[in-house]
């Protein structure tokens, strides 16, 4: 992700984020430590920036967390720390976007994807949650994209 001049990158198995501005040869920490408390990531996978905050895809600990630059703490926005089906639940999420207002959490081991609306304290399911192979099923997705108002799912153990 590129923000205000600096690449931050999700350092998966290092349980952080590293930020590495152009022109120097080693990335610094920014934010993160294994663990599941709100200085804490556990398998991070993705992360966006919108509104002014970093929303992180905090896959270990099944939970989408809000982190506005400058504080030395997140926020949980979406999800918990238990791995759960219900709709403010998630279970392993790998990845997000946010598109026509709202967020699209893949929800990679509930075979879903999750629509969820700024404010709001459950998601809708926009796609899947069965796992399977038909076309209106999912088999461990990892990421999506929007282009041109369709959208595009990563539908990895399907491989397509």
């Amino acid at each position: 992700l590129f923000h205000d001049g600096a690449f931050y990158i999700v350092d998966t198995e290092g349980h952080r984020i590293l930020k590495l501005v152009p022109g120097k040869n080693m990335a610094s920490w920014y934010f993160g430590a294994a663990g599941n408390g709100l200085k804490n990531l556990r398998k991070p996978s993705s992360m966006l920036f919108r509104d002014g905050a970093f929303y992180i895809t905090d896959s270990g600990n099944n939970r989408i967390l809000e982190l506005v630059p400058g504080k030395q703490e997140a926020s949980e926005y979406f999800g918990t720390r238990n791995p759960g089906f219900g709709l403010d639940e998630l279970n392993q999420p790998s990845s997000m976007v946010f598109w026509g207002g709202a967020f699209y959490i893949v929800d990679t081991y509930n075979n879903r994807i999750l629509r969820f609306l700024p404010g709001d304290k459950h998601a809708s399911l926009y796609f899947g949650g069965q796992f399977g192979s038909e076309l209106d099923m999912l088999n461990r997705p990892s990421s999506m994209l929007f282009h041109e108002r369709a959208s595009y799912i990563v539908d990895t153990y399907n491989n397509r």
